[in-house]
């Protein structure tokens, strides 16, 4: 399984788990919320960062392959003599592991706000954190919750 889904599946899974706890239950993770956006910020920086680390890795190997070539060393398991190195997640993926986790962690945050456990301004920092927009949670906060 690539890395990205051995950070994002477990991380995916929390927060879906989290969005769903009685209040409160969720008052107490709402008290770590700092925490919890940080990792899903880290999550998008690597879904993100995927095809450009990729490509390092390519021109690391066909670097690696001509210094070995120009030495007149035979490079017997580089990638000119074996099929190149193939992506382990297709874009496809990225795009639909960076919905599911925005989409949970979108969850919670309308949660704890709803649930008055965060206030706006709160909201507002952390969907900026994030790149959220957060009008739309704003906007479906019931009257006098909790």
């Amino acid at each position: 399984m690539p890395y990205i889904e051995d950070i994002t599946e477990p991380l995916i899974q929390t927060l879906t788990h989290t969005g769903g706890l009685p209040v409160h239950q969720l008052a107490g993770h709402a008290a770590n919320l700092e925490f919890w956006a940080a990792e899903v910020k880290h999550a998008f920086d690597v879904v993100d960062g995927y095809s450009q680390r990729f490509k390092n890795i390519q021109q690391g190997e066909e670097d690696y392959t001509e210094r070995q070539e120009q030495k007149g060393r035979p490079v017997t398991r580089g990638y000119r003599t074996s099929p190149p190195m193939k992506r382990g997640i297709k874009d496809q993926e990225l795009k639909d592991v960076r919905r599911r986790l925005a989409d949970a962690m979108y969850h919670v945050l309308g949660r704890c706000y709803n649930e008055d456990l965060i206030v706006e301004n709160a909201l507002d920092q952390l969907g900026e954190s994030l790149g959220f927009d957060v009008r739309e949670i704003k906007r479906k906060k019931r009257p006098n919750a909790t």
